[in-house]
């Protein structure tokens, strides 16, 4: 057993992801850049081996936030337009993922729909330029997004990107 992540000492094989862990802070970075938010749609796999105890922690984070969650199920690249209009028939005020193959497969194309619909979204998986930053300009808290897109350009590149 390792002693920690940090310095798990000896020889250690694997990888691990702390995508499940950081759903919280996902969540609280949409708070933060859309402070009305009430309703975020999740967009998961719900096959995945890992959805439901995923779930079970967005829902934690989200009481505590006063969020509602929605669930959008997309098991394929067929299944994200059906996600989508369910985005706009919830009237859901952001949206998170949990990663799993459809995400990461498909992640272009759900950045895509989320700015066609002006939609706010915290991204965990990578394979984009903004990968960990909320997509679309929200009407209500530019000056955060900004922010926002700052921190992760610099995350992402090692420098800041200009506005």
């Amino acid at each position: 057993m390792a002693k920690s992540l940090a310095r798990p000492g000896g020889n250690i094989s694997g990888a691990y992801s702390l995508a499940e862990e950081l759903t919280p802070k996902r969540l609280s970075l949409l708070k933060e850049v859309v402070p009305s938010a009430r309703r975020v749609g999740v967009l998961l796999r719900d096959d995945w081996p890992n959805a439901r105890r995923a779930w079970q922690n967005a829902e934690e984070a989200a009481k505590q936030l006063g969020l509602e969650l929605a669930a959008l199920n997309a098991s394929s690249a067929g299944d994200l337009a059906t996600a989508f209009s369910d985005a706009g028939a919830k009237h859901l005020d952001g949206i998170i993922t949990f990663r799993n193959s459809t995400v990461v497969t498909n992640l272009q194309l759900i950045v895509d729909q989320c700015r066609k619909l002006r939609l706010p979204a915290v991204f965990d998986a990578c394979g984009c330029r903004w990968s960990h930053v909320l997509w679309a300009q929200h009407r209500g808290n530019l000056p955060a997004t900004r922010a926002l897109c700052g921190q992760a350009a610099q995350r992402n590149s090692g420098r800041r990107d200009p506005d």
